[in-house]
């Protein structure tokens, strides 16, 4: 919260500024610049203060000019609660399309506004972006309540290149022989593991048909 003094006064100069921010924070009276105030920055004349929890609090300020003079005033803020971005995916392969999806924290949360490598945006709690190329990419989701308050998640991902099956099959072969295939030489993209092994048509798989290296 930024908070300014606006007092005048008609003989002598505002020196002196005590804040009670209704939270068990209160700084002054003192002047020049704030040094040492948990969670409170900048001048004593417009001070920025942070509130750990949502809330009604009742902000207090105390003013003295240079003869002595002083005035308190009081003002009633509400501290509104912040959302918390978060990005979610599913696929993220080459040119299959990739769906994003915005979750937040919060039920009041009423803009979704998307930027994908800091050109391509988007709004909408859901959007899809199609990736032809591979590489390295970012995608940045800004949530924003009823309240204009805002959080903002970044998702850096890798496009992998498309994978690529090897059964590892012989060139010839004699008739009602049995032969191991191997998976092996299958290619993923840079990184990739196999988790999952699927031989068709699995009623000639000997053993086992999602092993990477059947009979």
């Amino acid at each position: 919260f930024q908070f300014t003094d606006n007092t005048q006064t008609t003989y002598g100069i505002i020196d002196s500024w005590l804040w009670d921010f209704g939270d068990g924070n209160i700084i002054g009276p003192a002047t020049g610049n704030i040094f040492g105030a948990p969670g409170t920055s900048g001048s004593f004349d417009a001070p920025s203060h942070f509130y750990n929890e949502p809330g009604v609090y009742n902000v207090m300020l105390v003013s003295t000019n240079n003869l002595g003079c002083e005035d308190t005033m009081d003002h009633t803020i509400e501290v509104y609660p912040q959302p918390e971005a978060n990005i979610n995916f599913d696929f993220l392969c080459l040119d299959i399309p990739t769906n994003f999806n915005a979750t937040t924290d919060l039920a009041n949360v009423n803009s979704y506004n998307w930027l994908f490598d800091g050109v391509n945006p988007a709004t909408g709690q859901q959007t899809q972006q199609l990736y032809n190329t591979p590489g390295d990419y970012i995608a940045a989701l800004i949530v924003e309540t009823d309240q204009n308050c805002k959080d903002t998640a970044i998702l850096n991902f890798t496009i992998f290149p498309e994978t690529i099956a090897d059964a590892g099959l012989p060139g010839e072969m004699c008739l009602g022989s049995s032969i191991v295939l191997d998976a092996s030489n299958s290619i993923g993209g840079a990184g990739a593991v196999f988790n999952s092994y699927q031989w068709e048509p699995s009623e000639f798989v000997v053993d086992d048909p999602t092993s990477s290296s059947p009979t």
